[in-house]
């Protein structure tokens, strides 16, 4: 399979095209056969155009790449694409600060989100990837999967951030992840599944959302219906020290949780 990258992205209105990203790692460009395994999320570590090298900001611009879905995070931005096996534009969402410490995109970082439409080669050597083009080349580090034994313990529902607010509760789920096995009651019901974590979009496995049996008088609140709703979707786990982040993959909310005291 021929695996080719064309994006084009502006700032508020963005179109990106995108082929299908998957299969072996390697490296392709115009008229070359092969597929490159680039699912994961990617770091951008270094890069330049045809102005020089680029100035990267502490804030990391991801992007996540998965069977069928591209989501790029520049600075206080993201964008969202489909990716099929043909070239597929669409209008991304333009996405508003997601927290107040929000850092906006460097003038360097600007142009790597006006420069991608110019990416014509991908190349993968283990868990560092390339994009290139005429006068282009961006270095990728693979953000690592947290280890499930990292993720062990029982975590507590902080805050959920969303657009330019962050929402904060004093009574919120509590979620246990134990070897991978994900347990969790939340309003009145019972929640479990199976939690294995990888870099890029993470799905619970055998989720079951069921009635507790209980007598049971809660009503659903927003903290309890987001944290159903993200883990039936895709979603990112980070870990920053006592810190556990779920960030959704296919919304502009990330929930934040701590360990239960």
């Amino acid at each position: 399979m021929l695996v080719e990258v064309q994006m084009y992205t502006r700032v508020f209105l963005a179109a990106i095209a995108v082929l299908t990203l998957a299969g072996c790692a390697g490296a392709t460009g115009p008229g070359a056969t092969g597929t490159v395994d680039i699912r994961g999320e990617w770091t951008l570590t270094a890069g330049s155009d045809a102005d020089g090298a680029l100035e990267l900001s502490d804030f990391p611009l991801t992007m996540v790449f998965t069977d069928g879905t591209a989501r790029i995070r520049t600075g206080c931005y993201a964008y969202d694409s489909p990716m099929t096996t043909d070239i597929d534009v669409q209008t991304a969402s333009y996405v508003s600060p997601p927290q107040a410490s929000c850092m906006a995109l460097t003038p360097d970082e600007d142009r790597v989100t006006t420069s991608l439409d110019h990416v014509t080669d991908v190349a993968r050597d283990g868990d560092s990837l390339v994009l290139s083009g005429d006068e282009l080349e961006l270095s990728f580090a693979l953000v690592d999967a947290v280890a499930s034994a990292d993720l062990n313990g029982s975590w507590t529902l902080d805050s959920i951030r969303q657009s330019d607010t962050l929402q904060s509760f004093e009574a919120a789920p509590t979620i246990v992840l134990q070897d991978g096995k994900l347990t969790a009651r939340v309003g009145c019901d019972n929640v479990s599944g199976t939690l294995e974590p990888v870099s890029g979009n993470n799905v619970v496995e055998d989720l079951s959302i069921e009635p507790s049996g209980d007598v049971c008088t809660l009503q659903i609140d927003e903290a309890a219906e987001a944290l159903t709703t993200l883990l039936a979707e895709k979603f990112l786990v980070h870990r920053e020290g006592d810190s556990l982040e779920l960030v959704s993959s296919t919304a502009d909310s990330t929930l934040v949780f701590s360990p239960s005291v």
